[in-house]
């Protein structure tokens, strides 16, 4: 019985452990599935990340590829940009140069033809106004193309406020009195200093002047300038030119912006033009920050604003700059002037005017040959060509002032192009000044004057004492003459203009011719840095009017 009992435990211990064993047989079976399972998945997240980094190696290379491509690409941008700027810089000289030949010789033509023969006169008057005409087209499509090109650039300088309009006046004073235009204008009395591009605003306002003054006879035309508030020191501009001419139709107004858009009638030709000008003035103003509004009613008239923003104030005001055209000086111009232009017709233009003035002209078609004759003739001045063959100009300046005896000859670049940066580049060369083809003789005339190296004192109406006013006859004057003597001891150009504001100030409250002629004297002397003149000036007002 007893061993009965105990064989039913063990045959109950073995089917435990017969259970146990099936059960960690299950587990074992069970890891090793999960195992296997693991070791595929292993396997294929290998794969896939294998496939994935191969993916990504390609893409890399790929973008490395695009990259490339667009760094070639923006080369070639660039290259197509700088040749396209050369090649602008290249027509503008190729058109001006025989414009040169063709303004300046009609020019001369109208000052030594008989004036009793009238219709020769006018004929040569078309000339030159065709010419003129054909010169700001060349100047408005290069300006275009550079607008379009994106390489147009930006001139800022300091400019009075007024100046800007008094720039304007010498183009459209005439213009107005031709076609019996009253001309209106509202300006502030402040005159603030302002960092501003003048050349292109200028070309803007005389496009809008010239349209306004083209489609308005017999009738008014008003000017306006608005100054903004300043905050920070800068402030918003606004010009304002109404006519009220013959308008502008609303078909041509809507599509002003597309490219030498004229009237849809083939028979009203007295829209032609309208639309380039309008068109680069828009450009041109965007280019600066600013925008232009057009208002017009066919038949009664135009009004365009030219907004400017951001515009910065150095100094907020100064009493007004006048509007008023002075006189041409009357300083003594140089002996002699050498023009160094592979062009011979330009050398030849030169001469036939300034040699009818007494004044030689000494030329050369080289770098080379002006230096050798530069040797011989040691002329007061050199006007020098900038684009010639072999050696351009500003080769040529670094040969001429790397010579002893001409380090003090005054060289002034004679181009074609009239970018801002071909300008910058021709000062930083060290040229003294910049003169545009095709010639203005006034122009020209005025840089012989300023830097003619003659002594005034002995050779100048105004270094006479009878070209002082008597300070008896006008009181206000004799007020400053404390000024006057002070300016003897200590010439500050700055303290000597301060004193020239005042003058002005006193010659419109006298009105007086003599008073009037004095100060243009003076005003042109200052311009002009002439301080031996002034300090002579300021002696005989102290000598001869003594305290």
């Amino acid at each position: 019985m007893e061993l009965t009992v105990k064989d039913d435990k063990t045959l109950l211990l073995e089917r435990r452990i017969r259970h146990l064993e099936n059960e960690l047989e299950l587990t074992r079976r069970e890891k090793e599935e999960a195992t296997q399972k693991y070791f595929e998945f292993y396997s294929q997240l290998e794969d896939l990340v294998k496939e994935r980094t191969a993916d990504l190696h390609r893409a890399h290379i790929a973008l490395e590829e695009k990259n490339q491509s667009l760094q070639d690409a923006l080369g070639l941008v660039e290259k197509a940009n700088a040749t396209r700027s050369g090649f602008l810089a290249n027509v503008s000289h190729e058109l001006r140069t025989p414009l040169n030949a063709i303004l300046g010789f009609a020019q001369i033509l109208a000052e030594e033809k008989n004036k009793e023969n009238s219709a020769s006169l006018a004929y040569i008057g078309h000339i030159i106004k065709s010419a003129n005409n054909l010169s700001a087209l060349i100047d408005d499509l290069i300006a275009l193309s550079k607008l379009e090109a994106g390489v147009m650039a930006l001139e800022e300088k300091e400019v009075r406020l007024h100046q800007i309009f008094n720039s304007c006046w010498k183009g459209i004073g005439k213009r107005l009195q031709d076609r019996n235009i009253i001309f209106d204008k509202i300006i502030p009395k402040e005159n603030p200093l302002l960092y501003i591009d003048l050349h292109h605003i200028r070309r803007i306002l005389f496009h809008l002047f010239d349209n306004a003054i083209r489609y308005t006879e017999n009738g008014r035309i008003m000017f306006e300038v608005k100054i903004g508030p300043i905050r920070k020191e800068r402030t918003n501009l606004t010009f304002v030119i109404v006519d009220n001419g013959s308008g502008i139709p609303a078909g041509l107004l809507k599509n002003i912006r597309a490219y030498f858009k004229k009237a849809s009638s083939a028979t009203n030709t007295n829209y032609e033009g309208l639309g380039i000008g309008l068109v680069l003035c828009r450009l041109i103003a965007g280019e600066m920050g600013g925008h232009l509004d057009i208002q017009s009613i066919e038949g009664q008239g135009t009004e365009v604003s030219l907004h400017l923003k951001d515009i910065k104030i150095l100094q907020k005001d100064e009493k007004n700059i006048s509007g008023e055209k002075h006189e041409e000086s009357t300083h003594p111009l140089c002996n002699s002037f050498m023009v160094i232009d592979d062009t011979e017709q330009n050398i030849t233009l030169l001469r036939h005017y300034y040699e009818g003035k007494g004044i030689k002209v000494l030329g050369a078609t080289s770098v080379k040959k002006g230096l050798a004759l530069a040797r011989k003739t040691r002329p007061d001045l050199i006007l020098m060509d900038i684009n010639m063959p072999e050696i351009d100009g500003f080769e040529g300046l670094k040969m001429f002032k790397s010579i002893k005896e001409f380090e003090q000859v005054p060289v002034i670049a004679f181009s074609a192009s009239n970018d801002a940066m071909h300008v910058e580049k021709a000062r930083q060369a060290g040229f003294d000044d910049y003169l545009l083809k095709p010639v203005d003789f006034p122009v020209l005339t005025g840089m012989l004057q300023q830097y003619s190296n003659h002594d005034t004192g002995d050779v100048s109406k105004e270094s006479n004492e009878e070209s002082v006013p008597d300070l008896k006859m006008f009181p206000g004057l004799a007020e400053l003459r404390d000024r006057f003597e002070k300016h003897i001891h200590s010439p500050v150009l700055s303290e000597i203009k301060e004193t020239l504001v005042r003058i002005e100030e006193l010659t419109h409250h006298y009105n007086r011719p003599e008073l009037e002629k004095w100060y243009e004297r003076m005003s042109n002397a200052v311009e002009q840095f002439d301080m031996g003149f002034l300090n002579k000036q300021f002696h005989l007002l102290t000598d001869k009017n003594g305290k």
